[in-house]
């Protein structure tokens, strides 16, 4: 039997409002300090008050920022990194649970090889870059007219699912290619560490552990056979 606590619209509005100009972030493959990271962080992000760094567990942190504003001058200039590791930053939502937590955007540069010399422009490379996920940044170089090579952008790419290959401006069908991308693994619904380090492989990890022992054994017994052969 599971009891049930109602809630109202008006309460969860009420509890909300101390984190709605929150954010969640996670630094992939490091610990670090909540001292360290809020130091790092108020540098990084130029901020003048200082930061409030609460840790949920499991490298989460709920971070809260002084005004929306900030909070999307942060989403939307990063990426963001800690001593090289990337900071995974993402807006707090309503029932955020560490445990259930799925990381699988990240922000890729995305090049556009060809990109005719008349959509060298911010507004269309923006407009692109809505269609793959949505705008970050460019390289400007890509829109300096005496130095038009190529087009890059930066989009939060989602791994989990499957990448656009072309779109279409007007009837120009445009090449997209994808810049190093981390690896995503579903068991773990998590990017970064590659499946053969996946924590959630017990069973595998076991059946190799049990490989690797058996291996061990077989070598001890065939070294053992050779020296009663040789004497």
């Amino acid at each position: 039997m599971e009891d049930f606590i109602s809630l109202y619209q008006v309460e969860a509005t009420t509890l909300s409002e101390p984190w709605v100009h929150s954010l969640i972030i996670k630094v992939i493959g490091k610990s670090f300090s909540v001292e360290f990271l809020r130091t790092f962080l108020q540098r990084i992000w130029k901020l003048q008050q200082p930061l409030q760094l609460i840790a949920l567990g499991k490298g989460f942190y709920n971070v809260s920022v002084p005004t929306e504003e900030t909070r999307e001058s942060i989403l939307s200039n990063g990426s963001w990194f800690i001593a090289g590791h990337m900071l995974i930053v993402q807006p707090w939502t309503l029932g955020f649970k560490q445990s259930q937590a799925v990381i699988s955007k990240a922000p890729i540069w995305v090049s556009l090889p060809e990109l005719p010399i008349e959509f060298h422009s911010l507004p269309i490379l923006q407009r692109i870059a809505n269609e793959i996920g949505s705008f970050i940044k460019t390289d400007m170089n890509a829109i300096e007219q005496n130095r038009v090579r190529f087009a890059r952008i930066q989009v939060p790419l989602d791994l989990a699912k499957q990448r656009k290959e072309n779109v279409w401006l007007g009837a120009f069908k445009q090449r997209i290619q994808y810049e190093e991308t981390p690896q995503f693994y579903c068991v773990c619904k998590t990017i970064f560490h590659g499946k053969e380090r996946c924590p959630k492989r017990p069973v595998e990890r076991e059946e190799q552990k049990n490989g690797d022992e058996e291996e061990q054994i077989s070598t001890i017994e065939k070294t053992v056979q050779h020296v009663a052969l040789k004497k």
